[in-house]
């Protein structure tokens, strides 16, 4: 009686849902791709850039009614079945972002809906592996943080920030190698001045909070493009490897 009376709970839970949002339903056989291809990618890679695997809770939370569809049940078991996802409501009182969240115990990865292109997988992928990877990056070592550095919005700092990027440019556009180590130089000279001018600044964490999330993101997105060469049906349909 018990287990008919929580199935019935669940049943209404998920009826709930899909009418307070409104006529248009999600594509949830859609959105089950978006999680495959993301689960294919994580077991392709099986920790080889990082140490660890980036496969994990996801929820995608649409800003509109802020529905979540999510890739497992979480350990409260709020979220209502279907369709092989799990559905519930973000609380009001959780800002809606792209971001890594505490959610009944677990860190979970949050990403906007319609954030996601549905017609550009590399676009789709990089993101859910960037958010994915700010779930994980205590457990790589580099602790999240919060920019301190208004001083790039700053026209001293725009132009200090440009020059280093220009001496960047020139050392991946030179050939010889002394070359390319004088512009590094150089690079690295502006970007010390800077840090030195706008004393309190936090550059160097926030760009391995941020820079390294932008570079697997672009990593497991290249990643996409060459499975989809190799094993095309798999990724497309999104079938995990």
């Amino acid at each position: 009686m018990q287990i008919k009376t929580s199935v019935f709970c669940l049943c209404i839970l998920a009826l709930n849902i899909m009418i307070g949002y409104g006529q248009e339903s999600p594509d949830l056989k859609l959105i089950g791709t978006y999680f495959k291809q993301a689960d294919s990618l994580c077991a392709c890679d099986n920790g080889k850039l990082w140490g660890i695997t980036l496969n994990g809770p996801i929820m995608l939370v649409n800003p509109e009614n802020r529905l979540i569809i999510a890739n497992r049940q979480d350990n409260a078991k709020q979220f209502a079945e279907k369709s092989g996802l799990f559905l519930g409501k973000l609380p009001v009182s959780i800002n809606i972002a792209n971001t890594s969240l505490d959610w009944s115990g677990e860190k979970w990865t949050m990403v906007m809906l319609n954030a996601l292109p549905q017609d550009d997988p590399y676009s789709r992928n990089k993101l859910l592996i960037h958010e994915s990877w700010h779930r994980m990056q205590d457990q790589i070592g580099i602790p999240a943080v919060t920019s301190f550095n208004t001083h790039l919005d700053d026209l001293k700092g725009i132009i200090l920030l440009k020059l280093e990027f220009l001496a960047l440019k020139n050392a991946l556009i030179s050939n010889p190698v002394p070359e390319k180590k004088k512009h590094l130089e150089n690079a690295l000279i502006i970007k010390k001045y800077r840090q030195l001018l706008f004393p309190g600044n936090n550059e160097n964490a926030f760009e391995r909070h941020e820079g390294m999330a932008e570079y697997t993101g672009p990593s497991y997105g290249f990643l996409f493009e060459q499975l989809n060469l190799a094993c095309p049906d798999k990724i497309r349909q999104g079938k995990t490897l």
